[in-house]
């Protein structure tokens, strides 16, 4: 968890200014429940992965030319795959420039409840895992009406004039997506095992093991794992193991 941390400031800046476009892979997997087996959820979720998650890191074609762009093929493992429980959550675009260049790039948000408290916080997805080596998901937590996107023109704008207001920041696992089941907010996480250059191998750009987790995101500081095991700020409920087909 050290490592994690302390790549933290790193992190922040690399994934959000100079992460490249999502690396796309055809694998297929199987899944196996390891945590969890008793709880309803989980056993939902297994038969959601089967469904629609055998193969997660395929590619998406654009909606339409409009978001044939940098910014689009960023968030595409955000967005993708999905199904009824993360459609619940109705994310919206916001797009930025990356600072004296002409690059853009997307931040997600969206008001929910992402701490199962009984009231809605804005969330905001600055910083994407794309597949690349060093890309990491962060989920920026707002009160509702927290952030002025008319003043978010670039990162340094964000960094300076909008994450300072946050009420918590979750950067760990590396990849992870809040969704929503009868009611209740979960963050389904991926974890694996990091190569030396992580996504370098088409054949087999992640290493074993592989697990898909979901968390129950309790209030509190999530910074990273460290972090979020110290506070317990994170409650697991289900792991399922990820099987490469071969």
């Amino acid at each position: 968890m050290d490592r994690f941390r302390n790549l933290w400031a790193a992190l922040i800046l690399v994934v959000c200014v100079t992460a490249s476009p999502a690396l796309a892979f055809e694998i297929s997997y199987t899944f196996a429940l390891l945590q969890g087996k008793e709880l309803e959820l989980c056993r939902h979720m297994l038969r959601t992965y089967k469904d629609g998650f055998a193969r997660p890191w395929v590619e998406h074609a654009p909606i339409n030319d409009e978001h044939k762009t940098e910014a689009f093929w960023e968030t595409q493992f955000a967005r993708y795959p999905s199904s009824p429980e993360f459609d619940a959550i109705r994310w919206k675009a916001h797009t930025y420039k990356v600072a004296n260049t002409s690059r853009s790039r997307s931040a997600l948000f969206a008001e929910f409840d992402i701490d199962n408290d009984g009231s809605k916080d804005l969330v905001v997805r600055v910083g994407f895992f794309t597949g690349s080596p060093g890309s990491w998901d962060y989920l920026w937590i707002f009160d509702p009406g927290g952030v002025q996107f008319n003043e978010f023109h670039t990162h340094a704008d964000f960094l300076k004039r909008i994450a300072p207001s946050r009420r918590a920041v979750i950067g760990y696992p590396l990849h992870q997506r809040p969704f929503i089941y009868k009611g209740r907010t979960y963050l389904h996480g991926y974890v694996y095992t990091p190569r030396e250059f992580p996504g370098s191998n088409p054949a087999e750009p992640f290493g074993a093991p592989e697990y898909f987790l979901i968390n129950e995101y309790v209030g509190g500081p999530a910074r990273d794992g460290d972090e979020q095991q110290r506070h317990r700020s994170m409650k697991l409920l289900c792991k399922y193991e990820l099987i490469q087909d071969r």
